[in-house]
């Protein structure tokens, strides 16, 4: 993520759910833009490790602005 300014906001830990059932991990990443955000979520790097995530029963991904929020179950 470094190459395109991105960082984690939140990277598992445990979880207090207040709505609904939260039974797996959240991610979530920020990046200086959505340009930046693309481009990581596009690049080889991430498209290599994309598997380790898209393999759990429930993952799915959003974009919401220059943020990327992941939930794994």
């Amino acid at each position: 993520m470094a190459p395109y300014g991105g960082r984690h906001l939140v990277h598992g830990g445990q979880l207090v759910g207040r709505e609904g059932t939260w039974d797996g991990d959240i991610v979530m990443l920020e990046f200086p833009d959505l340009a930046g955000a693309q481009e990581w979520y596009e690049s080889p790097g991430y498209q290599a490790i994309l598997p380790l995530r898209s393999e759990h029963p429930t993952s799915s991904c959003a974009d919401e602005g220059p943020r990327i929020v992941c939930s794994l179950s």
